[in-house]
Formats: C-alpha cells, structure tokens, sequence
C-alpha cells in the first residue's frame, strides 16, 4: 500500500538469461528451488540462498503473476509449469538459438575445447543441465489450452532483435 502497488497485477518480463528468470518467477515454487540453490559443503561453499520470496528486505505481500514476457529464455525443469498455472505467456524465440535452447538441450551448444571434442564430448554437457526453451513450453501449454502465444524467429540465433553492430532491427 505504501507504493500502490496493486499486487493483483504483476508481469513479469526478460531476455535470454532475464526470461529464464522471469520465466522461474511466474512457475517456481519454494518446494521447487534447485538444489544448487541450497547451502552446499562438498565443493561448492556458500550459504543457503534462501527462498524465492525472501531478500534483504522485510516486504511480505502475497502477489500474483498475470502474466510473463519471455525473450529467448527456458525453463531447467519441465515439471515446473503445473496444469493450474494458466499464466498468459507472450514468448520470442529465434529457432536456431545456440545460447538458450529454443526446443530442449544444453545451454551454450557453441562451447568447445579441443581436448573434449576429441573424446566425443562438450564442456556444455558436462557443465549444463537441459533447459527448455519457447517451443518446448508453447507445446506444452497448447496441449494444455493454456493462453500462449510463441513468435518464432525463423532462422535466428539468440538475440535476434539485434544486428551485427548491437543496433535494432526490425524484430525489435
């Protein structure tokens, strides 16, 4: 109330590694967070990075997500998206995205080191969990009825509302 925020009414929107979160927001649970999320021991020595709803502030208002604008991002885990999650989804997608998968696969298909490709295998794989992109989801939610719509970038790699020399052009 203080800053007439009507929580009934929040979207949520982003590119590339921004739609991956926008996309987290609208469809992650607490129940749901990555285990990379939580305080590890064995490699890796961090604290717990706490719950989705939690920050260096005490706001604790429930809110809603309307709606999502996604821009060339995925999901990690396709079980994320729930039947009674009908959030309208907006997505822009090129389908030959080698950085965020426009269907399913690696994140950063375009990673490689000599020595590994010689043993037949990618730093991506190693490294990367599959993601799921814009086509992946729009499927999804078809086969659900759900309010989507996917505008695919036919022939584009990631960021294809840019040319060459980071000006826009006509996707934009």
């Amino acid at each position: 109330s203080t800053y007439n925020i009507d929580t009934s009414q929040i979207y949520v929107a982003g590119y590339s590694a921004g739609g991956v979160i926008a996309l987290n927001v609208a469809f992650m649970d607490n129940n749901e967070r990555p285990e990379s999320s939580y305080k590890l021991i064995l490699g890796l020595f961090h604290k717990d990075l706490g719950g989705l709803d939690e920050s260096t502030n005490n706001i604790t208002s429930q809110f809603t997500i309307k709606g999502v604008i996604n821009m060339w991002g995925a999901i990690g885990d396709s079980s994320l998206i729930q039947d009674d999650e009908n959030i309208p989804l907006l997505s822009f997608h090129g389908d030959d995205d080698h950085i965020v998968p426009y269907n399913t696969g690696q994140p950063f298909e375009d990673i490689k080191v000599a020595i590994l490709e010689k043993l037949g295998l990618k730093l991506n794989d190693l490294i990367f969990e599959p993601m799921f992109g814009s086509k992946y989801i729009s499927d999804y939610y078809n086969s659900e009825n759900f309010d989507y719509t996917l505008v695919t970038f036919k022939g584009f790699d990631h960021d294809p509302h840019s040319n060459p020399d980071q000006t826009f052009n006509s996707k934009m």
